[in-house]
């Protein structure tokens, strides 16, 4: 079972994240996530429209098969900034 909570992480996979969208906006028709595998789990982090998200996942589930139904639960919920 995955288990999911809130942790403190470096911020080098959202530095990757930017770096690898950018290079992806050149030559590759974009980047939609990076997946880092720290020793104890893994941690996707997700390119969103208004930002990003990151969610860390025990090491014997496969976050990929995430990814999608987590980039829908943010993109299609009304934004807390629109009335």
């Amino acid at each position: 079972m995955t288990t999911f909570r809130a942790l403190r992480h470096p911020p080098a996979p959202y530095a990757l994240l930017t770096l690898v969208r950018q290079c992806g906006k050149l030559d590759c028709g974009g980047a939609q996530f990076v997946l880092v595998r720290y020793r104890n789990f893994y941690q996707l982090v997700i390119d969103l429209r208004d930002g990003h998200v990151s969610v860390c996942f025990e090491l014997n589930s496969n976050p990929l098969d995430h990814a999608d139904a987590i980039r829908a639960i943010f993109e299609y919920a009304p934004s807390a900034t629109s009335k």
